[in-house]
């Protein structure tokens, strides 16, 4: 494959159709472009495979996406780009985003040239090559698998005076690692870590004599904290908080004993989904759906412990539902609850081999 051939789809710096130089407007339209910014400028490694995933993923839906599919998208009034796309299932986190990214990046992409169409009649030639250029030169090797074989995972044992650590890593060569526990005697007692495939930090568990006590954290391969479950004596009690990659708030709910007992609020893509009550692990009380941010629910029950006893109708205003449930008290309660940055003390974990956790918030 020569040099000049892999340039003429990937690289939007200079892009070229066999020996014909297509200029800047072409280039921008008729292209693959890599995103500008991602989660992981700051870690190229990560980075690096984030891009690849994304412009597979481009490859993926471009492909499904005929010439005769753009000709009729031009010819229609108001085209409705759906082209579809596989699934990126077990693989790390930043592969997943990247792949995900990559499909949306390439709907709003097919999206711009059915509108560009209408006017430029050279689009669909255009996009014939790009077909057949990236047909000739198929993306592999993407996709990096957040799994391991534990045939092949190699164990080091660290005594440290009544504390032994565990470190597991994935294979013989030692270069990433798995998790790392720690005991007293035989019963877990301490900080134990969980690493991705790429060897980032991803879960941190605290034990007491066996026991889950704390709070986990769960992480992003950013460094961001994605969750906090508290525990108490090997159970969930307090207030369990989930995070997006940009620090907003998606799921708040409150836990006793291992019970839900009270609010369970959550948002999906930036919109009120539902807010739910609960008592000793049942519905109690108003559980309703909502409608993005509409100033009216989709559907809604009240339950009496765990028990429905009337339906609400479709389309009740939130203004006839107590203030709590209402969007204005929603928006403030889940601002309140944003992920703060900064200013939080370290997780204290021994240091084992460099291993350690990240400050809470660091992004």
């Amino acid at each position: 494959m020569s040099r000049k051939t892999v340039l003429s789809v990937f690289l939007p710096s200079a892009v070229f159709f066999g020996s014909e130089r297509v200029w800047a407007e072409a280039r921008e339209v008729v292209s693959y472009q890599a995103p500008r910014k991602t989660p992981y400028d700051r870690k190229p490694h990560l980075k690096a495979q984030y891009l690849k995933a994304h412009k597979a993923s481009w490859i993926n839906v471009v492909l499904l996406f005929s010439r005769d599919d753009l000709a009729q998208a031009i010819e229609d009034e108001d085209p409705v780009i759906c082209p579809g796309g596989t699934t990126c299932c077990e693989a790390t986190r930043n592969v997943t985003q990247g792949w995900y990214r990559g499909q949306d990046d390439a709907e709003l992409f097919l999206e711009r040239l059915a509108k560009l169409g209408k006017k430029d009649t050279t689009i669909v030639s255009r996009y014939v090559k790009l077909l057949r250029e990236i047909e000739r030169n198929p993306i592999g090797e993407w996709y990096v698998f957040d799994g391991y074989d534990p045939k092949k995972t190699v164990k080091e044992i660290e005594d440290r005076g009544r504390t032994r650590i565990v470190i597991t890593y994935r294979d013989w060569t030692k270069t990433k690692l798995l998790e790392v526990k720690r005991y007293e005697g035989r019963l877990l007692h301490g900080i134990s870590e969980q690493y991705d495939a790429n060897g980032e930090l991803s879960t941190i568990t605290p034990h007491k004599r066996g026991l889950v006590d704390g709070v986990v954290v769960e992480l992003s391969d950013t460094g961001a904290i994605l969750g906090r479950i508290p525990h108490v004596r090997g159970k969930r009690h307090g207030v369990e908080l989930w995070y997006n990659e940009e620090g907003e708030m998606t799921t708040y709910s409150e836990w006793s004993g291992g019970e839900r007992n009270g609010r369970q609020i959550r948002f999906e893509d930036g919109e009120m989904y539902r807010f739910f009550k609960w008592k000793n692990g049942k519905q109690h009380g108003l559980c309703v759906y909502y409608q993005g941010d509409e100033e009216e629910i989709s559907k809604g029950s009240e339950y009496r412990n765990g028990r429905e006893i009337r339906k609400l109708a479709a389309l009740t205003p939130l203004s006839a539902l107590p203030a709590e449930y209402r969007m204005l008290a929603l928006r403030r309660f889940r601002e309140e609850h944003r992920r703060k940055v900064g200013g939080a003390p370290s997780w204290g974990i021994p240091k084992a081999k460099g291993i350690g956790a990240p400050k809470e918030g660091a992004e």
